[in-house]
């Protein structure tokens, strides 16, 4: 945005954005990002403190302190679909989207990126989400994984830390290419979570045709994450260089710290927000239901040539998929 002075009268001009032409989507893959996804944290005016290890092998950890802006009222609930969001912000910054609207984050998080109408309902809900991260503050200390990274002399004495707002925006108005003017958000600086995930190489870039998937599912909260989840996983397994072996896409499971796991908690789907087993099945079934829907999708278009839904004593806990060519299973020279 940009001033100009017409004699003692100062003329802001507005900010022209459009639609950017976008083939990759950008997702903070780092074991921070993962944290806040599925531990259900909560911001607050006192601070609330995270340790992460996040290079387990050599015991080296990172720590992230939350703290909410004072004089603020909101469900301060850190979510799977605030992740996204973040997500989808970067990616608009990435190809130099610092100025956007809730419109453009939508079209992102759907992969969408036609003239298909978006409801008010998912507008809304993209809205809400701004204002909340936009009030919460984070405090990154990195300083031990960048001595052991060699981002910085070992002999450095300072702590490193980012701190800035999870997203650091502001409300402003700004002009579509027809002429019309529209709230929108300039973003200030990039968020320090991507900072860190850029300097440490753990951003993974989703191609745009494993979330751009038509009318497969209609774009709720819950159908964009399911697709975010699977273009996610399935990315990492067509990535020879991770280490990532198994072709298995468990709905619930636990890691070896007894932290729970899996798509629906990557989702923000919990058993005990269900007030009874009935509503829970229903769940279970409509998530599973919108999964081979995506599944199917991706047959069709060659990212995997099948998958085998997996149950466990006559439940369905999951899916296997096959890729087209399992470059994890080829003889190394």
């Amino acid at each position: 945005m940009e001033s100009r002075t017409a004699g003692n009268i100062e003329l802001t001009k507005l900010e022209t954005i459009s639609m950017p032409v976008i083939d990759t989507e950008y997702i903070n893959n780092t074991k921070m990002a993962h944290t806040l996804r599925i531990r259900r944290v909560r911001a607050s005016p006192r601070e609330v403190r995270l340790n992460i290890k996040s290079i387990p092998r050599k015991n080296v950890s990172i720590s992230a302190t939350l703290r909410l802006k004072d004089k603020v009222s909101l469900d301060t609930e850190i979510t799977p679909y605030d992740m996204a969001i973040m997500d989808a912000v970067c990616t608009l910054y990435v190809v130099g989207g610092d100025y956007f609207t809730a419109e453009m984050i939508a079209r992102v998080l759907a992969g969408n990126f036609g003239n298909k109408t978006l409801s008010p309902e998912c507008l809304r809900d993209i809205k809400n989400s701004m204002d909340k991260l936009a009030v919460i503050r984070v405090k990154l200390d990195v300083t031990d994984e960048y001595k052991i990274r060699h981002k910085v002399s070992k002999d450095n004495n300072k702590r490193i830390t980012f701190e800035s707002y999870l997203l650091p925006i502001e409300k402003t108005t700004v002009v579509a290419g027809n002429g019309k003017e529209l709230n929108g958000y300039h973003l200030i600086e990039a968020p320090v979570l991507y900072r860190y995930a850029h300097d440490v190489g753990q951003v993974l870039c989703i191609p745009l045709q494993m979330l751009s998937i038509g009318n497969v599912a209609r774009n709720t909260q819950c159908n964009i994450l399911i697709k975010r989840y699977l273009a996610e996983r399935i990315s990492l397994m067509l990535n020879e260089n991770n280490m990532i072996q198994s072709r298995m896409i468990r709905y619930e499971g636990y890691d070896s710290n007894g932290t729970r796991t899996g798509l629906y908690q990557n989702i923000g789907v919990y058993r005990e927000d269900f007030g009874s087993p009935e509503a829970w099945r229903n769940k279970r079934a409509d998530i599973h239901h919108t999964v081979c829907s995506v599944l199917n999708c991706y047959i069709e278009k060659g990212i995997i040539t099948e998958y085998t839904i997996i149950k466990e004593q006559r439940q369905i806990v999951g899916v296997k998929v096959t890729l087209p060519i399992d470059v994890k299973q080829l003889p190394r020279e």
